[in-house]
């Protein structure tokens, strides 16, 4: 699990500042008053930065533990590497779109073309367009796209040169 680091906190709404073992004595095993818990052995910290700048932390150490620095995370069906490029997002993206072009090219002779645009809006499309709002101007983004013409000329029966 990935949690966030935070070096400088908020203050609280009485006005006084959080320390960085307030933030997290909440979370601990020992401390189960709002039944969160954090495995200390499993929590790794992603430290985001530009693309020629160095990472200053390695690691953490936090009550006996280790925290280590690492490269990526999923958060919320997001890959987020360490310079926001979207690149591996992108990647495992596509690999989820080839399985589901996959999938209506071993169909069509099977379904009729309104089948398999109900197939293509449930799987593809719906996969697609999960969070484009934020990662659709990547530099990859070409790579989605010419997925979902090569699924399109599927659906249609089309071939390249059309």
């Amino acid at each position: 699990m990935t949690v966030p680091f935070y070096t400088h906190l908020p203050a609280s709404e009485d006005g006084t500042e959080y320390s960085e073992t307030s933030a997290y004595k909440f979370q601990t095993p020992g401390n189960h008053q709002n039944s969160l818990t954090l495995d200390l052995k499993k929590t790794n910290f992603v430290q985001f930065f530009a693309k020629h700048t160095q990472k200053t932390l390695t690691s953490i150490d936090y009550e006996d533990n280790h925290i280590l620095n690492t490269n990526s995370t999923s958060f919320l069906g997001f890959i987020l590497d360490d310079g926001l490029s979207w690149k591996p997002h992108i990647n495992q993206l596509c690999s989820k779109l080839r399985s589901a072009c996959y999938i209506l090219r071993t169909l069509t002779p099977f379904l009729t073309q309104q089948n398999m645009k109900i197939i293509y809006f449930s799987y593809f499309h719906s996969v697609m367009t999960y969070g484009i709002i934020l990662g659709g101007n990547s530099a990859d983004r070409d790579n989605v796209f010419k997925l979902q013409k090569r699924t399109v000329r599927i659906i249609t029966n089309s071939s390249n040169r059309t």
